[in-house]
């Protein structure tokens, strides 16, 4: 199939053709930039079809490198709480739902609560929740994912109220008089998914068909997505069967990098004594790193930090591993050639994992690893400076400066707040930047993340935090395209429009770079075109 598109504003981040008027393509691979005339000339000379671009303005098509593509496809039907601005919202919310669960016998799942946003700052509660129903189990998941509450029926049903496990108590909140209180954090919410009803493969198909789909609709080809949590009870065959059937199925519409969480040791030895790999790859799905989770959310006071919560005296957080431990994990991913993302939001969890990751590479160097941080949140300009000398690819989500900058300051204090979500300092010294959104913990609207990426400012409130540390509109940009597709070994033949790469595009409603910084979160997709095919095209 050839195509050319002409009479269009074409940025293509690439240094050697900056812009153009007009893109040649063939079999989805770019094989001429130019002017409408040399476009027109050559589409006309090899009876291709013209489309043209209205003038629009092109850029590459987007990558989203860190998300949770199948929890936001699931989440998608469940009650969303996000509007809530008091506890009385979200008991509204959820008795809506009661019919349906009492016909269907389902559990009423609500997700993405923020009992920071409401008028009584204070976490519900098993009691609470008690107040919609005692007979139908329900469990509702903060913003963060890194807490959920259940109300007593569903604490009953994953068997919760006859004693809590001794290995996971820091897990869970009491009452005063020693009894669960609802309040489920960090990987003991496994429990809760474990309970639920299971997912059959099918049912994971077509849930992935309508996140993808979605994905499309916002301009991003490319998801790296951390999906195995969502069936706690394997190491990820089932999802990963699911993938690989929707792409040689040819129903997988765009690239799908799976990043792996496999929990321990013991489920990375069954994953690689099944074959698999980073770089596995099966039409549009490949496996990708090993996920690592090393400690949990600031907003829960279970991010690990070296020094006690500021507005929390005693309190550190959680690391889910012993120093001793993550260097094991990481040892057996590494020697196996996996590459390795660390979820990573205190600065202690920063240091235990930096320090293993280099660690294992002395004991083992391995040429381009492309071993990284998620998150990269709490952190001081000396582990920032790590990034630059270990070729570190940092994982960011400039959306989090939403919520989190109204948090920060109190959790670490305003030295070391200046110094986290430094994506100026990041870029300065030359580190692979990535952009995501961790969705559904946020929108996977890539106009939200440059925004604030490049203005670090809530247009809604005002308030503006750290603005010297912002970056450039095409650095953001380049953080949610080539960089995306840099942390997916892609960088060669996607990220940029340049003759021998992807057909990969998106037509945008306005010139982004003509765009005030408080409007860019309105600009709309037009068209999303994956290896020359037009996947999304607006009414």
């Amino acid at each position: 199939m050839e195509k050319a598109w002409i009479n269009g504003n074409i940025v293509t981040l690439d240094k050697a053709y900056r812009q153009c008027s007009a893109i040649y393509s063939k079999d989805g691979v770019i094989m001429a930039l130019g002017s409408d005339e040399e476009i027109v000339s050559l589409a006309e000379k090899r009876g291709a079809e013209i489309c043209s671009l209205q003038q629009k303005t092109v850029l590459p098509s987007f990558t989203d490198s860190h998300m949770h593509l199948l929890e936001y496809a699931q989440q998608d039907s469940m009650v969303h709480l996000e509007t809530a601005r008091a506890f009385e919202d979200v008991t509204a919310m959820l008795e809506k739902r009661l019919p349906w669960a009492k016909e269907n016998e389902k559990w009423i799942c609500g997700v993405g609560f923020n009992q920071d946003d409401w008028e009584k700052k204070v976490m519900p509660t098993r009691k609470d929740l008690d107040a919609v129903s005692e007979e139908i189990p329900i469990t509702i998941r903060r913003a963060c994912l890194h807490v959920s509450v259940c109300n007593t029926k569903a604490m009953e049903m994953m068997g919760l109220m006859d004693g809590i496990p001794e290995e996971e108590r820091e897990n869970f909140d009491l009452y005063e008089d020693g009894t669960p209180n609802g309040i489920i954090r960090e990987m003991s919410q496994l429990r809760i998914s474990s309970a639920v009803p299971a997912l059959k493969k099918e049912e994971i198909k077509e849930l992935i068909v309508h996140g993808c789909t979605k994905l499309a609709e916002k301009g991003i080809t490319e998801v790296q997505t951390d999906d195995f949590h969502s069936l706690p009870e394997e190491h990820g065959e089932t999802i990963m069967e699911a993938y690989t059937e929707l792409a040689e199925e040819g129903r997988l519409p765009i690239r799908v990098y799976e990043q792996c969480y496999l929990t321990d040791e013991e489920g990375l030895e069954q994953f690689l004594a099944a074959g698999h790999y980073t770089g596995e790859t099966h039409g549009n799905f490949t496996i990708g790193p090993l996920k690592v989770v090393m400690d949990g959310s600031l907003g829960s006071h279970s991010a690990y930090l070296r020094k006690e919560y500021v507005n929390d005296p005693g309190q550190h957080g959680i690391a889910y591993y012993s120093d001793e431990e993550l260097y094991g994990y990481l040892k057996k991913g590494h020697d196996a050639g996996m590459q390795i993302a660390i979820h990573c939001i205190g600065d202690a969890a920063l240091e235990s994992a930096l320090n293993a990751l280099e660690k294992v590479q002395w004991e083992n160097p391995r040429t381009d690893c492309r071993h990284g941080i998620v998150h990269c949140q709490i952190m001081d300009d000396r582990q920032t400076e790590r990034f630059r000398k270990m070729n570190m690819i940092g994982y960011v989500q400039p959306i989090f400066l939403k919520c989190d900058m109204n948090i920060v300051d109190d959790c670490v204090g305003s030295e070391m707040a200046s110094q986290s979500y430094n994506w100026r300092k990041f870029i300065d010294l030359g580190v692979h930047l990535s952009g995501g959104s961790d969705s559904p913990v946020e929108s996977f609207d890539v106009m939200h993340n440059l925004q604030y990426a490049v203005s670090r400012k809530n247009f809604e409130t005002g308030k503006s935090w750290y603005p010297e540390n912002a970056v450039t509109l095409d650095e953001a940009i380049n953080m949610f395209t080539f960089e995306g597709a840099y942390a997916s070994f892609g960088e060669n033949v996607r990220g940029t429009i340049c003759v021998g790469k992807e057909a990969n595009m998106v037509v945008l409603d306005r010139n982004i770079y003509e765009t005030p910084q408080e409007d860019l979160d309105k600009i709309e997709i037009l068209e999303t075109i994956y290896k020359g095919k037009t996947i999304y095209k607006s009414r």
